[in-house]
């Protein structure tokens, strides 16, 4: 399945990744950073759940890595989906 939308780019990625450090004053993994241009997929792989949404009054989520899939057992595009009318 080609994963898409606004959560499927390096540029989305690297504002989840960027917003972390701001706001705990942390790295998101002490495994290493994400290389340049490598950003989503780093994140779509880490180990622990990673999830964004948007500024909707009723959020949707907008990138939910494999490790969320795997544990609420759904696809990208079911994640991505719930609660839309």
């Amino acid at each position: 399945m080609e994963l898409t939308g606004i959560g499927a780019t390096n540029e989305h990625a690297r504002l989840i990744i960027d917003s972390y450090v701001r706001l705990t004053g942390k790295k998101l993994s002490e495994g290493g950073d994400a290389l340049p241009g490598k950003e989503f997929e780093w994140l779509y792989h880490l180990p622990f759940v990673v999830l964004s949404h948007g500024r909707d009054p009723d959020p949707v989520l907008n990138f939910g890595n494999l490790t969320a899939q795997n544990l609420w057992e759904m696809d990208w595009r079911t994640l991505r989906s719930r609660h839309r009318d």
